[in-house]
This record gives structure tokens, sequence and C-alpha cells, in this order.
């Protein structure tokens, strides 16, 4: 198969990258990045918000990834972390019917509800958002299929800074090259 066959200890090992996988990723001459988390956490579920989601949570690093199918219609999902996130990736899980998520699928978010990035593109950040509020506790989605269609399953991992351990957010430089 083309996509990752197996999570190790140290790592994980690719399959053969051959165009017949539906998500292969390893092809010749093809650039690649991974983002390999360990959360050290089991799922919970979690039920504070109107949306039911199952959390991975580990406080101590300041990390979360929360799993939800979407309902259509605005609601509130708990995020798991004792603090408001300020930063997040959402994208879709694999499809029932086996499709992985495109890349262009996922989308970034900073913690002010006001902005967001296609993560496959070289745009700044645009106006709007997927959520209409975040607190620390629960984060309220927007109706947008991008992050709520009825009966789709997403992922949404989530940071926030730790003092001494981590920093979340994003850095914002001027033309000018000011920060």
């Amino acid at each position: 198969n083309g996509g990752i066959n197996s999570i190790d200890s140290n790592g994980f090992t690719l399959g053969s990258g051959d165009a017949g996988s539906p998500a292969y990723v390893n092809k010749n001459s093809i650039a690649y990045m991974a983002y390999a988390l360990k959360l050290n956490a089991t799922g919970q579920s979690n039920t504070s918000g109107t949306i039911t989601t199952t959390t991975y949570t580990n406080d101590t690093a300041g990390m979360s990834l929360v799993e939800y199918t979407g309902t259509g219609s605005s609601g509130t999902i708990g995020h798991g972390l004792s603090a408001k996130p300020e930063f997040a990736f959402q994208y879709p899980a694999n499809e029932v019917n086996g499709n992985a998520s495109t890349p262009s699928s996922w989308n970034g978010h900073r913690g002010q509800n006001s902005h967001y990035a296609n993560l496959t593109n070289t745009t700044s950040y645009s106006a709007g958002s997927f959520f209409s509020g975040v607190s620390d506790s629960l984060i309220t989605l927007s109706t947008a299929s991008q992050v709520n269609q009825s009966g789709k399953k997403y992922n949404l991992l989530l940071f926030r800074s730790v003092e001494g351990f981590s920093r979340a957010g994003v850095i914002k430089a001027g033309k000018d090259g000011n920060t």
C-alpha cells in the first residue's frame, strides 16, 4: 500500500508509494512533510458541548486531539484543555468510504476566531472563521461544511501555551520585517 504501514516506537514506516492507493504518501520525486505528535493520552468521551466528542488530551503539554461528527447545525464541542486553545488545525477524518482527507481541506485557526488559513497555499490568513466562539472549555462551530457537514467526521488538533514548555500561536510579519 502507499500509505503509512506502521507506527513504530521511533517514527513510522511508509508503503511503496504506488498511485493505486487512495492515500499514497511515498511517491518518488514528491516532497512531503509529516507532523508527528505524541499525546500520551487515551480517548475520553466529552459531553461538555451540544456535540459529543472524543478527546485525547495532554493538558501538561497543551495539546488536545478532538474527534467529532458534524451535525450541519451550529453547536459546541468540548476540547478537553484547561484553558482557551490558541491555535488549531482542523481537518476531515478519513471518510467511511476510505478516502483520505485532502491537504486542501486542512485549515489553521488562530484563537481570535477572526481568521483562518488554508494550509496548502501561500495566501495570508483570510478574514472569517469556521468557529464562532472559543472558550476555556468549548468551541462553537459554524454551519460551514468545512467544519460541520452533517454526518462527516472531523479531527481538531488544538494547542495552548504552557509556560516553560511550549508557545502556541502565529507570527505576524509585516512587509517591512517587523513582527
